[in-house]
């Protein structure tokens, strides 16, 4: 069995939107697999407003952890 993956990803507002594209391919034949995957873009301030509201106490970390940053949240 062989499985290639590809994706094309756009943006639409507040939204990622990425198209995966699966192929699986055994001896018998090739199928073809699509699935989308909607994914919300928030600012800083909107994520910590988030664990705010839920009550959870919640900082930003920068690149110490990861190159993306990291959200730290804990309950009081």
């Amino acid at each position: 069995m062989k499985i290639c993956r590809m994706n094309v990803s756009r943006q639409d507002g507040s939204l990622a939107i990425l198209d995966f594209h699966y192929l699986v391919g055994t001896m018998e034949r090739v199928q073809h697999y699509e699935e989308v995957h909607e994914i919300g873009l928030f600012t800083k301030q909107e994520m910590l407003t988030a664990f705010s509201t839920v009550g959870l106490i919640a900082e930003f970390e920068g690149k110490q952890f990861s190159e993306r940053g990291l959200y730290i949240a804990r309950t009081n």
